[in-house]
């Protein structure tokens, strides 16, 4: 907006300000140079006037006695007044109107106040402003708003309030020790003032004005449901010994939107609960759901007014004129201004550069400046010309709607970057891409067909590895912000129940945190975006144990610290990774799990209720009803003690990593299973006799060399086969025969020793 300077003849409104206005002709109009001019111009325009002054009881200035029933509109008594007292400085009556008090002085820094709250933009918190003498401000608002008192302080250090006929305000235009109070924006009574946000209304004093339950329309139930969602995130933020207040209030407002159906308890419950999980220290959630609950009962019987409902009572009914109101000002003069205008029925038109800050965002990313676009909980990262391109049918004023929001202090931006942090501690001027649980704790639900199928199924029926795989799930749940290094791989055959397990647990969370393909390249291919945001992946018919460099980034997945995640058209960043991975499978060996292996807890799912009809859709039904509430309340008080990440050694994990065996290991495996030594094209005896170490790596070479064999094959030296082999060796390399004509021998253990020393090899570091 144009700031109007004294000096002017007349008003000059730029191409905004007109769009403001909604095109309608405005009559130039002369600057009051004197304080008596500028209580006639207020008065001329409808507004009451009342003066202060110095009466010299040592009090400083103040208005005169009865000054609410005095404030007039009268040409005639204002002349008088300036007659008698010409060092009288002009008031407004705020009968019509809300102002707030933003003070620069005392050590108090109101505008500071304002950008801590997330009003950095003045001109987008009020069209209407002026600038006081001490660099502070007035911001003018619709009124009368029976929210809003004359508070001094209590809106935030260096805010204060003034509204109906218990507070003045000092006039636009007047000069006090020769500092003229400016008016910025909008010209007052020009544009229709906006409503006094909710969020500076302090918590302990909302009462939000009560109407006759109606029926909410689709625009005010979005409304609500944007509402909520600030009103979570300013929970979220609240200090500690502020939380009761700030949860009772936002509750309260909801079930009052619930009085129109603009919300459901659900809606409201979700999203408080949501950000009470978003607190550093631990609190009761069930006494938390109790107070929520409450206030959602006591908001039904108090309807909240929603955007376009009208109250036809009066409100001002049945309380006398407003001068005999009994709420007295309690203020200096310095903090008074003119606010308001005649009254103007609200047009409900937006400011479009506020309605992009709902979709998109400047953010840093990787040290460059990327465009978010936010679409539900789905995000997206471009750059100004995406934007630019999208709106360039779109003006406002002179520029298109893009560039204009690009020019604006008050576009939403973050330079802190995008985080991850599933515990919901982002820093600072950072945008979080979890985006909280999806569905609330429901204790009297069932989820019984889950378990059932978790621990027949999926488990075949072992109750270890059943409650392992149970802690898993639920670490996930009670501690998201730490990774389990561990995933879960189930193989079997096709419709025995593998994947639905991961749909029912993706229930519990949003959509942009779950990913399910079968996609791998999604996952670890150059352009990775779709992991960014996530906590679950679910890979089906996943297959890479002889992809080296898929085994590796899988790897890595499991168990590093960050992602660098490289998007298309966007800069490369890095998040922290606390992904878990539910892989399944068709193949008897679909990742490469190794001795020693700590990553993997592989289960062989069982077939019996394959082509069972009546038995999945059963699970399916109670995956649709309340199934996952119930989980995820089991899941939240699942006792987690003692529960190590490391998975227990299944039989499945022993085939997987006996059937990845290489080189020696592999020929030694075959040797034992053919009781005897394989070579090329024939298996040797195993007489437990002395073997030529010639003859003997001899046949391990000619069983290498069989097509079938070489992906299990590694370049192995004289020196190294030695060393492989020596695990196996009843008796180490020696010599034997005539002096002249000694020989190198092996002596091997016997097969059923040896299948020992595989066992053990197989099982190094993994305990069943």
């Amino acid at each position: 907006m144009t700031n109007i300077p004294a000096s002017d003849s007349q008003y000059r409104l730029d191409a905004e300000s007109l769009d403001l206005l909604g095109g309608t002709n405005v009559v130039p109009l002369r600057i009051p140079t004197n304080n008596r001019d500028a209580a006639l111009h207020w008065a001329e325009r409808g507004h009451r006037v009342l003066f202060l002054r110095d009466w010299g009881d040592g009090d400083g200035r103040k208005p005169f006695e009865g000054w609410q029933r005095g404030a007039t509109t009268s040409a005639e008594v204002i002349n008088g007044w300036w007659d008698k007292y010409p060092d009288a400085i002009p008031a407004l009556l705020c009968d019509n109107k809300v102002v707030l008090d933003v003070d620069v002085k005392h050590g108090n820094d109101g505008i500071a106040t304002l950008r801590g709250k997330g009003f950095g933009d003045l001109a987008a918190l009020s069209p209407s402003r002026t600038r006081t003498k001490s660099g502070g401000y007035h911001l003018f608002f619709e009124g009368p708003d029976d929210r809003v008192k004359n508070w001094v302080g209590e809106v935030g250090p260096g805010l204060d309030t003034r509204c109906n006929s218990g507070g003045l305000v000092i006039a636009p235009y007047a000069t006090i020790e020769g500092k003229q109070y400016v008016p910025e924006g909008a010209p007052l009574g020009s544009v229709a003032l906006p409503r006094f946000p909710d969020e500076l209304v302090p918590e302990d004093k909302q009462d939000y004005p009560s109407v006759e339950a109606q029926e909410a329309d689709e625009e005010q139930r979005e409304w609500a449901a944007d509402h909520l969602r600030k009103l979570a995130s300013n929970l979220a933020a609240t200090p500690l010994g502020e939380r009761h207040g700030t949860l009772n209030a936002a509750a309260l407002w909801a079930g009052g939107a619930g009085a129109h159906k603009a919300l459901t308890q659900e809606q409201a419950m979700d999203a408080l609960l949501a950000a009470c999980r978003k607190w550093p220290e631990p609190f009761d959630e069930r006494k938390e759901r109790g107070k929520i609950e409450r206030a959602w009962r006591d908001g039904l019987k108090k309807p909240v007014m929603l955007p376009g409902m009208h109250d036809h009572t009066d409100v001002f009914e049945d309380q006398g004129e407003p001068e005999q109101r009994e709420e007295k000002p309690d203020l200096d003069c310095d903090t008074w201004e003119l606010l308001g205008g005649p009254d103007v029925e609200p047009k409900g038109k937006q400011d479009p550069r506020v309605v992009l800050n709902d979709h998109h965002a400047v953010v840093s990313l990787g040290g460059k400046t990327a465009i978010m676009t936010i679409e539900g909980d789905r995000v997206a990262f471009g750059n100004p010309a995406d934007l630019k391109l999208r709106y360039q049918n779109r003006r406002h004023g002179k520029r298109t709607l893009a560039e204009a929001w690009l020019e604006w202090s008050g576009r939403q931006e973050y330079p802190g970057g995008v985080v991850f942090r599933p515990d919901g501690r982002a820093p600072v001027a950072a945008y979080n891409l979890w985006r909280g649980w999806a569905i609330e704790p429901k204790e009297s639900a069932s989820c019984h067909l889950f378990l059932d199928h978790l621990r027949n199924v999926i488990c075949n029926g072992h109750r270890g590895h059943y409650e392992w795989i149970l802690c898993w799930m639920a670490h996930m749940v009670q501690r998201p912000a730490e990774k389990p290094r561990s995933a879960i791989v189930l193989r079997g055959e096709k419709g025995a129940g593998k994947d639905i397990v991961a749909s029912y647990l993706s229930r519990l969370m949003h959509e942009s945190a779950y990913l399910n393909t079968a996609d791998q390249e999604s996952v670890w291919g150059h352009f990775n975006g779709a992991i960014a945001n996530k906590l679950f992946i679910h890979l089906e018919e996943a297959f890479f144990h002889g992809d080296h460099g898929a085994d590796s980034r899988v790897k890595n997945l499991i168990t590093a610290n960050k992602q660098t995640i490289n998007e298309k058209h966007a800069p490369v960043y890095s998040v922290e990774s606390f992904h878990r991975l539910w892989i399944t499978s068709n193949e008897f060996r679909p990742v490469n799990a190794t001795s020693g292996e700590r990553r993997y807890f592989i289960s062989e799912v069982s077939d019996e209720q394959k082509g069972n009809s009546a038995y999945f859709d059963a699970l399916v039904r109670e995956m649709n009803g309340d199934g996952p509430s119930a989980l995820m309340h089991l899941l939240m008080h699942y006792d987690l003690t003692g529960w190590h990440h490391q998975p227990p050694a299944t039989e499945a994990l022993l085939d997987t990593i006996a059937e990845g065996l290489r080189g020696v290991q592999a020929w030694m495996a075959d040797c034992i299973e053919a009781e005897g030594i394989v070579a090329a094209d024939r298996a040797l005896l195993w007489r437990g006799e002395p073997i030529e170490t010639d003859r003997l790596r001899d046949a391990f070479e000619g069983w290498a060399s069989k097509p079938g064999n070489r992906y299990r094959t590694q370049q192995t030296s004289e020196k190294a086969f030695g060393k492989q082999i020596a695990p196996f060796l009843a008796k180490r390399r020696f010599k034997e025969g005539p002096r002249d004509d000694r020989e190198w021998y092996y002596l091997l253990k016997s097969p059923e020793d040896c299948r020992k020393v595989l066992d053990s090899i197989i099982s190094k570091g993994n305990q069943a």
